[in-house]
C-alpha cells in the first residue's frame, strides 16, 4: 500500500517547516494558520512525535480515514446502506489529497470531530467537538444540518432554507 511509500508533498513541506520552528505556534500564526486554530497546536505536536518520518504521518492518515469511516457508519444507522456508504466514503479514489498530503489531515481530522459530535449523548460535548471540528476546517460547517438532526431536530421548509444558504455563505466567507 501507498502508505508505506509515501513520502511528503506540496505544502506539507511548509507544514514541517513551521512546525519544527523553536517557536512553531508564534510563526504559524505570523504566517496566517490563525484561521484554523486547531491546526496551530496540532501541527507542533504531531511534529514533536513523529518529525520527518513520513510512514507514522501516513499510518495516522490512515488511521483517521479508517475512524471517519466507523463514525459515519454509526451516524448513519449501522445498517446495510450505511456500511456500504461509509465503505464508498473511505476508499473513493478520488480523496488522493487527503490520502498522502499531511498537510490535508485538518480536512479529515475535521470530519471525525464533527461526525463524532453527532454521536456524543451529550449536548455540550457535541457543541464543543463540533466547535473543534470547525476550527480545524471549516468545511465542517455544511455538516450543520446533520448534526442538528443527529440531535433530534426537524428540519423542514422555512428552517431548512434559511440554513443552507447561511451554511454557504459562512464556508463562502471562511475562504
Amino acid at each position: 500500500p501507498a502508505v508505506f511509500t509515501s513520502g511528503f508533498y506540496h505544502d506539507d513541506w511548509t507544514i514541517l517547516e513551521h512546525s519544527s520552528q523553536p517557536e512553531p505556534v508564534k510563526t504559524m500564526l505570523k504566517e496566517g494558520f490563525g484561521v484554523r486554530p486547531l491546526n496551530v497546536v496540532t501541527f507542533p505536536v504531531l511534529y514533536k512525535v513523529f518529525g520527518n518520518e513520513p510512514l507514522p504521518w501516513h499510518v495516522l492518515i490512515f488511521a483517521l480515514h479508517f475512524l471517519a469511516s466507523v463514525l459515519l457508519f454509526k451516524v448513519l444507522g449501522g445498517s446495510e446502506w450505511a456500511l456500504w456508504a461509509a465503505v464508498l466514503a473511505g476508499t473513493v479514489p478520488n480523496h488522493s489529497v487527503t490520502h498522502h498530503w499531511i498537510s490535508s489531515i485538518p480536512q479529515t481530522m475535521a470530519i471525525c470531530l464533527a461526525l463524532a459530535s453527532c454521536l456524543s449523548p451529550s449536548v455540550l460535548v457535541s457543541m464543543v467537538l463540533f466547535a473543534l471540528a470547525l476550527s480545524s476546517y471549516e468545511s465542517v460547517a455544511f455538516l450543520t444540518p446533520v448534526l442538528l438532526w443527529s440531535r433530534g431536530f426537524k428540519l423542514r421548509g422555512i428552517a431548512m432554507r434559511t440554513a443552507t444558504p447561511l451554511i454557504a455563505a459562512f464556508i463562502w466567507q471562511s475562504q
